[in-house]
């Protein structure tokens, strides 16, 4: 089993010769995957200023974080099977120099329906530029090493929705909103001369998929009609409109109901993103120790679900709404979805052990649209200074405890 976690192949052994140091190669891939979030993040406390410049509201303004969730996940679907035809490389230099089109094309779009557009084709682009270097790492490296640098890269992709509305602020202040997207075309640019000068494709030639447009349908539909799947498929994606709810719904209640300052929103969300990779690397103590993924779910779900006590007994009490006490309770909210949503992935997918790419585009899709859309939707409901949004979350939480318990006596004598 040793030997098997670190084989090799030929076509792995020539491409590791050619690479750059792990230092240069593991943090560009990284930023490549957080760019992202950041531009769907960095500039939530521009959204006041940002309205008033498209003359638009700060609901309306709102939705154009959502939108990009959409497009995030048409990206996913779409360019899956072509970074298996056309290759790695070609796709990031590609994504990056359209990604560099369509944020100057966000700085100068001329009203709010043509940012709506952009916003889109911005999530598209981003969302196939933000996938394609994890598959990159496990071209390059053997199952075992895959594991340690795709866990590196996780973290520091984590680390794009804390850190991104707090240096968006200060670029915000300092030097406007436009900028925000101006820096990310001088680190894409910068991006698109290294991978030019010092990567590698790396899709192995043996392994150069065609596009098979029925073929990838009669899969898609295989999954759908996986019925411990497709339940699987739905628990992640309502606890995900949780995890995507407060980077979406938040800036607003704190910057116009709190008037809370621009450059210190960010360290609130911080917090809320740090919380959650804690749990992650919580729960990947509790892997290693030998604890069955599917009772380390349903454990946190169950404590969630308690905590969620702390929602409705704010909602019930409006004057204790505050900048602190919302912020603790969604603390509550978050802190557990880390042991969550990484093992109902992994439970997932051993049910398509043959089909695993198909599989991940398919549920990334999904989690990216369906809560795009829905927190839309909840943008044009009234916030009553944050209540809706932990209302909303504690139900969303309740739903998934629920939706856990039923697959565990459903199907969870599968996994003993």
């Amino acid at each position: 089993m040793k030997d098997s976690f670190e084989q090799i192949t030929p076509w792995q052994q020539e491409l590791q010769r050619k690479l750059p140091p792990i230092g240069i190669l593991i943090p560009l891939l990284a930023i490549l995957t957080i760019m992202s979030a950041f531009v769907n993040d960095a500039f939530s406390p521009a959204l006041q200023t940002m309205a008033q410049d498209f003359e638009s509201s700060l609901e309306q303004m709102q939705k154009i974080i959502s939108y990009n969730l959409i497009g995030m996940g048409l990206g996913v679907l779409i360019f899956g099977p072509l970074i298996d035809r056309y290759g790695r490389k070609k796709a990031l230099i590609i994504c990056s120099f359209l990604g560099i089109l369509i944020n100057l094309a966000m700085i100068n779009a001329p009203s709010y329906t043509w940012l709506i557009i952009i916003r889109i084709g911005q999530g598209i682009i981003f969302g196939a530029l933000s996938a394609t270097p994890e598959v990159m790492i496990k071209d390059i490296f053997s199952p075992r090493r895959f594991v340690i640098f795709n866990a590196w890269l996780i973290t520091l992709f984590l680390f794009g929705p804390a850190l991104s509305p707090l240096i968006g602020g200060y670029i915000f202040i300092w030097f406007g909103w436009h900028w925000i997207f101006y820096g990310v075309c001088i680190v894409l640019a910068i991006s698109i001369f290294i991978v030019l000068c010092f990567i590698p494709e790396t899709l192995d030639p043996s392994k150069v998929q065609s596009i098979k447009v029925k073929q990838i349908s009669k899969n898609f539909w295989q999954i759908l009609s996986t019925k411990p799947a497709l339940l699987l498929i739905i628990n992640s994606t309502l606890l995900t409109c949780a995890v995507f709810g407060f980077p979406t719904l938040l800036p607003v209640i704190y910057l116009e109901d709190y008037q809370l300052a621009p450059q210190v929103f960010g360290y609130y969300t911080f917090a809320l993103v740090l919380l959650q990779i804690v749990g992650i690397q919580l729960n990947k103590l509790t892997m290693k120790h030998g604890f069955s993924p599917l009772k380390v779910w349903l454990a946190a779900t169950s404590v969630q679900a308690f905590f969620t006590l702390a929602n409705f007994t704010l909602v019930l009490n409006p004057q204790w709404l505050s900048v602190t006490s919302i912020i603790l309770v969604l603390g509550l909210n978050m802190a557990l979805n880390g042991f969550q949503i990484g093992n109902m992935t992994v439970t997932y997918l051993m049910y398509f052990p043959q089909m695993t790419g198909t599989a991940v585009s398919l549920l990334t899709f999904i989690r990216l649209t369906i809560p795009g859309i829905l927190i839309g939707w909840l943008t044009m409901l009234p916030r009553y200074q944050g209540a809706t949004l932990l209302f909303i979350n504690g139900c969303l939480i309740l739903i998934c405890c629920l939706g856990s318990w039923y697959f565990y006596h459903k199907y969870g004598k599968n996994f003993n």
